[in-house]
């Protein structure tokens, strides 16, 4: 009897066989085609931000509906920028976070701290509303010194 060899196993540390070598130019080429795929969708959106920077200012000045939508949805971007969900806005994320620390300060909410005292001065709880509002807080204690006291929370019905 003859003995066989083995073709499918590299030979003594020199080249892989050839399934090896065709699956891995397989792989480099679906990886090539998702990057050039998810380039093409970054262009436009990356673009579209662009955009909506000077449409904001004039649909501001008009004081249009669309203007309402821009600036949420341009909120909604930078909180997923700062590593929030995307899914609220920068001041429902503080105001969560606020929530969540008890007045504690560490690094991950001194930012939101002071973002909120800077809303505050202007819209008195907007954090703390804006939180309870998308539904990131649900109990009903004020979260903060910069959240909702109990005189001026609007009557629930």
């Amino acid at each position: 009897m003859a003995p066989t060899t083995n073709t499918s196993a590299p030979s003594g540390g020199g080249t892989p066989p050839a399934d090896e070598i065709v699956k891995r130019k397989r792989f480099r080429t679906r990886l090539r085609i998702l990057c050039v795929r998810l380039f093409l969708l970054w262009l436009p959106f990356s673009l579209g931000c662009l955009v909506a920077i000077p449409l904001s200012l004039i649909a501001i000045l008009s004081g249009s509906v669309y203007a309402k939508n821009l600036l949420l949805a341009m909120d909604k971007l930078g909180a997923a920028s700062l590593k929030f969900s995307g899914a609220n806005t920068v001041s429902a994320e503080c105001g969560r976070l606020l929530h969540q620390m008890k007045d504690g300060l560490t690094a991950s909410c001194i930012f939101c701290k002071l973002l909120c005292r800077f809303i505050h001065e202007m819209d008195a709880g907007h954090c703390d509303r804006n939180a309870r509002d998308d539904g990131l807080i649900t109990d009903l204690q004020t979260s903060s010194t910069l959240g909702v006291t109990a005189g001026e929370r609007a009557p629930t019905v």
